[in-house]
């Protein structure tokens, strides 16, 4: 989770000059083949998905993390900058 929001804020700010806008989310308990325990789950509707790729409300906003029900989490600025997420992903950016 860490690393996926840290590359969000990279992304966003090497795409605002071209007007890309770059978010994430947390779909909430999913049913997926990524763990054994989301095998099993039986949530398979990830509404907020479409809200988020979509909606005119947030069309503008870029570098933002998103909650399972589309509500803004905001982000220690201590732990998650573009300086930040440049340093930790390093060795993944060429």
């Amino acid at each position: 989770m860490t690393h996926k929001t840290l590359l969000m804020l990279v992304l966003a700010n090497q795409l605002k000059a071209q007007s890309t806008t770059v978010n994430s989310f947390f779909p909430g308990d999913v049913r997926s083949e990524l763990m054994d325990y989301t095998k099993t789950l039986t949530n398979t509707a990830v509404p907020v998905g479409k809200y988020l790729a979509m909606s005119p409300d947030i069309k503008q906003l870029s570098g933002v993390f998103f909650d399972k029900n589309g509500t803004i989490v905001p982000l220690n600025a201590k732990k998650f900058s573009f300086e930040i997420a440049q340093k930790a992903l390093k060795k993944y950016l060429m």
